[in-house]
């Protein structure tokens, strides 16, 4: 057997927001560090790019 190994989470919030700079969003997984995405240019750019993270989150996508 290999050493792969899958770990999925399944509790995480994510939220988003304007600055002056620009759009972003900020994704907080239970047990790990916030991690903001952004600026972006516009609200749309933004959602895409939140909507995409949210469904690799479902899954069990999850960046190290």
């Amino acid at each position: 057997m290999g050493n792969n190994r899958r770990e999925v989470y399944v509790a995480y919030q994510v939220t988003h927001g304007h600055r002056p700079d620009g759009w972003w969003f900020m994704v907080d997984i239970a047990g790990r560090p916030r991690k903001e995405h952004g600026p972006y240019s516009s609200e749309d750019v933004m959602l895409d790019d939140k909507v995409a993270r949210m469904e690799e989150l479902e899954a069990g996508i999850v960046e190290l």
